[in-house]
């Protein structure tokens, strides 16, 4: 099997880390060659290495399987179909994003489901797949993203003296207006970029590969929520919780936070079968689980966060069902 390595960079923000964080964990497991070849860039730079890539396509033969992030950047989908067209070997995307479920009109669905395999998220994003295609399809699921981080942190101080909120990630008002509303509420602090406003509670933004800054000590939660209000997860940000697994879900759980999670988001399953945090109706109801729930209580879901964590951090979940898939391939 062969995987692509696509980037040429890293970001401080999170826009990429689940893209690298692929790279460094296959990298690893030593079963999978990592090809690399930069996609993004300069309209010279992909025509360059769109030919690197049609080429070296074009040594795979039909038992030779790609294994590659999507969606790819433009206008490598279309390299990728053509040497497949000719060579005859397996593809299979692992999934990241899917326009569609978010409001957009891409042909993202068509071109998942003409791939020999596929990496989605959790049961819920299969289920809106299988019911795409009118064929039956091999799917594999991740079931959590994984935040690589080969570093050991310092422990995190659980005690009764701290009780807060942390919200990390892109703080556009378009994507998570609801926080615009809360700028008045003292213990819930906010990380991130594209924050427009003036609350106190803004802490700044931190590198994504060190995010030991969120790590704070006391009862402290990571907070899943998207759209503008506070009642439930609301517009196509909100919608697409039901399908996707945020990637700060993992951000939160590689730190040791619980999570609390809009209770209809596919991944509140994963958080509440494992006990890592609580599903919720709406922002009332997550703001008083932070203020009541016991110091006991707390440290009984913490020390199911802190096995999550290590696993994580280490690369568990991606490594564990990229086996799956090669296993799959050499039974059949």
């Amino acid at each position: 099997m062969y995987f692509l390595n696509e980037l040429n960079f890293v970001r401080k923000d999170a826009g990429f880390k689940a893209r690298k964080d692929a790279v460094d964990i296959i990298s690893e497991m030593g079963r999978v060659q990592v090809i690399n070849i930069p996609l993004w860039g300069s309209l010279l730079s992909r025509l360059t290495n769109g030919s690197k890539l049609f080429h070296f396509l074009l040594t795979l033969n039909r038992t030779d399987v790609f294994l590659f992030n999507f969606p790819m950047p433009k206008p490598f989908w279309q390299v990728l179909t053509l040497a497949r067209k000719l060579k005859g070997f397996k593809i299979v995307p692992l999934i990241h994003d899917i326009d569609a479920l978010r409001g957009g009109h891409g042909k993202d669905p068509i071109r998942i489901l003409s791939c020999d395999k596929i990496i989605s998220h959790n049961k819920n994003m299969s289920l809106y797949l299988k019911n795409k295609s009118s064929k039956k399809i091999d799917i594999s699921e991740i079931h959590a993203f994984d935040y690589y981080l080969p570093y050991e942190s310092a422990p995190r101080l659980i005690n009764d003296q701290q009780r807060e909120v942390i919200f990390a990630g892109n703080l556009d008002r378009a994507k998570c207006g609801f926080i615009y509303t809360l700028e008045d509420v003292d213990n819930i602090k906010l990380f991130g970029v594209n924050y427009a406003g003036g609350s106190q509670n803004y802490m700044g933004s931190f590198d994504s590969q060190f995010p030991d800054a969120i790590r704070q000590p006391g009862i402290v939660f990571g907070l899943i929520w998207d759209g503008d209000s506070i009642e439930t997860c609301s517009g196509s940000f909100g919608e697409y919780l039901k399908f996707n697994n945020p990637h700060k879900t993992s951000l939160y759980l590689s730190m040791g936070l619980p999570v609390l999670i809009w209770k209809e988001a596919a991944i509140a399953s994963f958080i509440i079968d494992n006990n890592l945090g609580f599903g919720v109706s709406n922002i009332k109801e997550a703001m008083n689980i932070v203020n009541t729930i016991s110091l006991e209580q707390y440290q009984l879901i913490n020390s199911n966060v802190e096995i999550i964590s290590k696993k994580i951090r280490q690369g568990y979940y991606l490594s564990k069902v990229v086996d799956e898939v090669i296993d799959d391939f050499s039974i059949h």
